[in-house]
């Protein structure tokens, strides 16, 4: 079983504590579930796949810890320490979550494995979403500022979000999926004398072995060979299966 990644602070690091979500209260979103449906929207449409329709669907649903304790390994006690607020909630036995599926689109692509961005920005979309921040291969407004995905960790008090894709094309690098990995952004902590940077993960830990990285430790997605995208598809009742 994987646990939730938190990467120490060095004293090398900026002390960064992430303020993206104040960009939305300035805003004239009257609601997070407007500020959801919008981005969600936008962002399927932009991923439509050819000539078939898309289709978005939402669901909020209430779920026990002990239905998804494989999902939360090492997590609650960095949520203790980092927010006093949304430590409340390590008491609590469950817990509502909402959930944004889409049918008709490409799903996120682009090399796993790609931590720079070296791909470019066409058909890179696994990159933008997962690694990058203030980075986008749109053009426009909010879009091109690659801070709209903020949106789905602010509406989570644990600031939480897990993602799943299936991805098609005719051989996407990196395979069809699917490919799941959980995102937290908390504040700078500090747990059991560690202090410890804002971005944490539920995803594998493991050095690359090609590219300009190779040797380093890389935060990469679970794939099909892993439980973990069925535990997060079971866990969240999402209804897709292999579709993109």
């Amino acid at each position: 079983m994987a646990d939730w990644f938190f990467p120490r602070r060095r004293y090398v690091d900026k002390d960064r504590d992430p303020v993206l979500g104040e960009f939305f209260t300035t805003e004239s979103i009257e609601t997070c579930a407007d500020s959801i449906v919008r981005e969600s929207i936008q962002n399927s449409v932009d991923a439509r796949s050819g000539s078939r329709p898309v289709d978005v669907r939402f669901s909020v649903g209430c779920v026990t810890k002990s239905e998804t304790g494989d999902l939360f390994p090492g997590f609650w006690e960095h949520v203790s320490v980092s927010d006093e607020e949304a430590g409340r909630l390590c008491a609590e036995n469950d817990f509502r979550y909402v959930t944004v599926e889409d049918f008709g689109t490409t799903g996120l692509r682009g090399d796993p494995e790609d931590v720079g961005g070296d791909a470019g920005d066409r058909e890179n979309e696994f990159y933008f979403f997962v690694r990058a921040e203030g980075k986008s291969p749109k053009t426009g407004q909010r879009g091109s500022w690659g801070i709209g995905k903020y949106t789905y960790l602010d509406v989570s008090m644990i600031n939480t979000i897990f993602v799943l894709t299936a991805r098609g094309g005719n051989g996407p690098v990196g395979g069809s999926g699917p490919l799941a990995i959980g995102m937290a952004v908390l504040k700078n902590h500090k747990l059991e004398g560690s202090s410890y940077t804002p971005d944490g993960y539920l995803a594998e830990v493991r050095p690359l072995v090609s590219g300009d990285y190779a040797g380093e430790d890389a935060i990469l997605p679970f794939d099909p060979d892993s439980e973990m995208p069925e535990r997060i598809r079971t866990a969240f009742n999402l209804q897709r299966k292999d579709e993109p």
